[in-house]
């Protein structure tokens, strides 16, 4: 029985989660990495696209990603840290602000749930803003 669909990727059993890959559509498999940060991510073993757990719950952070994505998530992370700090914003009000300015749902609107053309555009508006 399935509980509900997150971004379309994720379906959610009582509390398992099976995060499909956009990339091939294959169920990508939990592991443990040696990663300090994100000791688990779930890995798509027939492309390579991977996401990190949270920690708490081990839910998916997003969907399965592929290098290029992966880096500019990363890239739009950082921006999104150094804005958050700049403007001394919370990450969850700087969410609620994204999402707001790019007219998507907040629940939705995570960098792991962004597509690469929606993380270009948010990296690039982070990016703009700090200079100014």
């Amino acid at each position: 029985m399935v509980v509900s669909v997150i971004a379309n990727q994720t379906i959610i059993k009582k509390n398992i989660y099976i995060p499909f890959c956009p990339d091939c559509n294959s169920i990508a498999v939990k592991k443990q990495t040696q990663n300090k940060i994100h000791k688990y991510i779930y890995i798509c073993e027939e492309c390579g696209a991977s996401v990190a757990a949270h920690s708490c719950d081990l839910a998916p952070m997003g969907f399965p990603a592929d290098r290029e994505i992966s880096k500019l998530r990363y890239d739009t992370h950082i921006v999104f840290e150094d804005y958050a700090k700049s403007h001394n914003l919370s990450k969850s009000e700087l969410y609620r602000k994204l999402a707001t300015k790019f007219k998507k749902d907040r629940r939705n609107f995570h960098i792991g749930m962004l597509t690469y053309d929606e993380l270009l555009k948010v990296y690039n508006y982070l990016k703009k803003q700090i200079k100014k």
